[in-house]
């Protein structure tokens, strides 16, 4: 029987987003990028690593339950309280030489992404960095129409350089 890695990404995405953790928080919590995370949420990772291990501990599957689920098993079920689900928690913001008012904001609301741009200049590497967080008391819906709505306003940013002639890059997406 062929294991069926698109039915494992499914359901690991289901745990998950079931958790209300996003693909940034897993990544930072498995310590990958973002897009290891999709990967796997998509079926497109082919062979069992440590690094869909650690994403299946951290939603609650139990030990080797992967390959089990992959030979046609049923999904595990963990209680989001029990002693094998791993806590996932935010980043401490930084502090440092930024103002008292974004590292305020950046303790706000759950983490929903981040990116830096690298922004093109003869003369130095400069960067702008963003970081989206949502309303601590939003519904799943409210979540989903920010990320959608910071999704067409991350094109706009990739794009602002092609007016100018000049191209930003997006060098690290979390």
């Amino acid at each position: 029987m062929a294991r069926d890695w698109a039915r494992l990404g499914a359901a690991l995405q289901a745990a998950r987003e079931a958790r209300d953790i996003t693909q940034v928080g897993m990544a930072e919590h498995i310590g990958v990028s973002r897009s290891a995370v999709q990967n796997i949420d998509r079926g497109r990772v082919k062979k069992l690593t440590p690094t869909i291990r650690a994403y299946a501990a951290a939603v609650g599957w139990p030990k080797d339950s992967v390959g089990t689920f992959l030979d046609g098993g049923d999904a595990p079920t963990a209680s989001v309280t029990g002693d094998n689900v791993t806590e996932l928690r935010p980043a401490e913001p930084p502090t440092g030489d930024l103002p008292l008012k974004i590292v305020h904001s950046l303790g706000e609301g759950p983490l929903l992404d981040a990116t830096v741009i690298s922004l093109p200049t003869t003369s130095a590497d400069v960067r702008m960095t963003v970081v989206v967080r949502g309303d601590p008391d939003a519904t799943p819906d409210q979540i989903r129409e920010a990320l959608e709505t910071w999704r067409r306003a991350e094109r706009h940013l990739q794009h602002l350089d092609d007016e100018d002639d000049t191209q930003g890059t997006i060098v690290n997406g979390a």
